[in-house]
């Protein structure tokens, strides 16, 4: 991101990253702008998002797992801009898990028993196939998706969509 389209980000979030160096991350599919400083993370979405899902799960999780921390999240008529704290640690698909499956394995069943672990009677958000699939073919019908790199037979005439 630039300099100029640093000045047009909410002031909340550009007083936390101005003169920060970052990396911009092109590992997700999300179509989102993810700006990797040393300590936080911004993501930058195209409205409509379910970034206030993603922050009110954050805010709920606190505390019970090792998870990001909002920061700051706002919004405009354009974008959402969610500055959440960086986790520590490794991606599981970092080049040194990949290269060391016995060591990657027990970390992630360790994690996987931890999220079982939690009590989510009172987690405020609602996440079930029917919604997720009635929020992907909204996407997927208003061009919000970019299908060039989907799998053949997940679009079209004998498609799902």
């Amino acid at each position: 991101m630039m300099d100029s389209r640093m000045q047009s980000l909410p002031e909340a979030i550009r007083k936390y990253i101005e003169g920060r160096e970052y990396t911009i991350d092109d590992m997700g599919k999300s179509g989102s702008k993810v700006l990797i400083f040393e300590d936080m993370v911004l993501k930058i979405t195209d409205k409509p998002c379910d970034d206030n899902d993603a922050v009110e799960m954050m805010r709920w999780l606190e505390g019970k797992i090792p998870a990001p921390q909002v920061i700051v999240f706002e919004e405009d008529d354009s974008y959402s801009y969610l500055l959440m704290t960086k986790v520590r640690g490794k991606i599981a698909c970092d080049k040194y898990y990949l290269e060391r499956p016995k060591e990657l394995v027990p970390l992630l069943s360790k994690s996987v028993k931890m999220l079982q672990s939690i009590d989510i009677t009172y987690c405020p958000v609602v996440k079930n196939l029917d919604r997720e699939l009635k929020k992907a073919e909204y996407r997927v019908k208003n061009g919000l998706v970019d299908i060039s790199d989907a799998e053949p037979d997940t679009f079209g005439e004998n498609g799902r969509f």
